[in-house]
């Protein structure tokens, strides 16, 4: 299993456990995704999920991949982005 963690930003407001929710919606079996977890902090809001994966490289794109169809997928993060 691999760790990714991945840091997303806000230009309007929304909490770690509803963003939590938003990324499982978007989540299906052949992710291999374990387990993910969301921290609030200063710079925005802290994603950190686990992957049954062989690499931290697949795991880090699959994380990507999870959180950009998530935005794309729900209108009320279209104002989220990755950085």
């Amino acid at each position: 299993m691999r760790m990714s963690a991945l840091r997303v930003a806000p230009l309007v407001s929304c909490d770690a456990d509803g963003w939590r929710e938003r990324v499982l919606v978007n989540a299906t079996a052949g992710d291999g995704l374990e387990h993910i977890q969301v921290r609030a902090g200063p710079q925005g809001l802290d994603i950190f999920a686990f992957y049954r994966v062989a690499t931290a490289q697949e795991a880090d794109v699959r994380l990507r991949r999870l959180v950009e169809t998530t935005i794309a997928n729900t209108p009320e993060l279209q104002f989220w982005r990755i950085v």
